[in-house]
């Protein structure tokens, strides 16, 4: 049997959005951002309870009056980059919060460093998505997308020395509701490029200079995305029907290649995520579906991809609920680990090394 499973304990019951990997030295850690807090797990043991957490108090800290009495709680997601202790999240209501990871090798916590909003609070603004690159400048940037209900926007922002004064270097506006949202960041050629979803395709960045950043490359639409800055390849869960996986060569970002496509079996996938050697489609489906709920491929040779592993996600979620996130990381034993969200719970899907080609890429 390939596929291990695990409830992924101390995660709150509250719904869970984003998973993203972070590492700091030789150390892995897990940041899952729930509806109040966001969370750090230590993954040395995979079902480790959260060792440090950031909870701000209802409505806080812009002190202003939302629609409801919890909106400015929802904590969205967050952006952390390797080897960097400083990150950014992004609330409901436009409230982004800068943050500083206490003993990042072992974190006990965050110090909070400034909390601002970048456009005036009306109801519907909701952040999406925030992750961190760097300038060619050496300097550390954020980017932050979110939407309004009538139109949307991506903000660049400078971090800082110490992220204590976030603020807005180029904002990117589009009038087509949900025209923006998914974002990934990747250093690829000794350069960092941003990777964003919108409603037409997912766009590719020029952000060496993050007050000129520029469009260089537009690839077809996507229901997920993810990018392996390691291989150079970015890998689109696609939107048309059947649904496939787009292994695109990003080796030069402003000139992607389509390299092959992974076929998928029938049924509404809706995640998509990897590591290294590891590549995994989540399904949204009910508990009673024959099909299985995630499929995993060793894409060694991206050509010639080989399925390792199907099997189920769910766990004890409701079968309803959707997938919010997804997270693949290399273990020290030589297995891929699966982190999966839901809106109510967390899990770990443990896949064997020696059902690959190849083993999985340590994280």
């Amino acid at each position: 049997r390939c596929v291990g499973v695990g409830r992924q304990d101390g995660c709150d019951t509250a719904r869970i959005y984003r998973l993203k990997p972070w590492r700091y030295g030789t150390k892995q850690f897990l940041f899952a951002s729930t509806w109040t807090s966001l969370n750090v797990y230590d993954i040395t043991s995979p079902t480790s309870p959260p060792t440090a957490q950031l909870i701000l108090p209802a409505n806080q800290p812009w002190g202003q009056t939302p629609p409801t009495t919890d909106w400015d709680e929802l904590q969205w997601d967050a952006a952390v980059a390797d080897d960097y202790d400083y990150g950014i999240a992004m609330f409901q209501h436009y409230g982004w919060v800068s943050f500083k990871i206490n003993n990042p090798t072992s974190p006990t916590g965050f110090t909070l460093k400034k909390a601002v909003r970048f456009a005036s609070p009306d109801s519907g603004f909701r952040p999406t998505y925030a992750r961190l690159f760097r300038g060619a400048d050496g300097q550390w940037y954020a980017a932050g997308s979110y939407l309004n209900g009538t139109s949307s926007a991506v903000a660049i922002v400078s971090m800082g020395a110490d992220a204590s004064n976030p603020q807005v270097v180029k904002t990117f506006v589009s009038t087509e509701v949900g025209s923006t949202s998914e974002l990934e960041s990747a250093e690829i050629g000794g350069q960092w490029w941003l990777f964003a979803k919108r409603t037409n395709g997912v766009a590719i960045f020029n952000v060496a200079n993050p007050a000129n950043a520029f469009e260089v490359a537009a690839l077809p639409p996507a229901v997920d995305f993810f990018v392996d800055a390691a291989s150079a390849r970015l890998y689109l869960l696609d939107a048309a029907t059947p649904q496939r996986i787009r292994v695109v060569d990003i080796a030069n970002p402003a000139a992607p290649v389509e390299r092959s496509l992974i076929s998928l079996q029938v049924g509404s996938y809706v995640g998509v995520a990897g590591d290294g050697n590891v590549v995994v489609a989540a399904k949204r489906s009910p508990e009673y579906d024959p099909v299985p709920h995630m499929q995993a491929f060793s894409v060694v040779d991206p050509a010639t991809p080989v399925e390792v592993a199907a099997g189920e996600l769910n766990l004890s979620a409701h079968p309803d609920e959707l997938l919010a996130d997804l997270a693949v990381l290399g273990a020290s034993d030589g297995n891929a680990r699966i982190y999966r969200a839901a809106y109510s719970i967390g899990s770990v899907t443990t896949l064997s090394a020696t059902c690959f080609p190849d083993p999985p890429r340590l994280a």
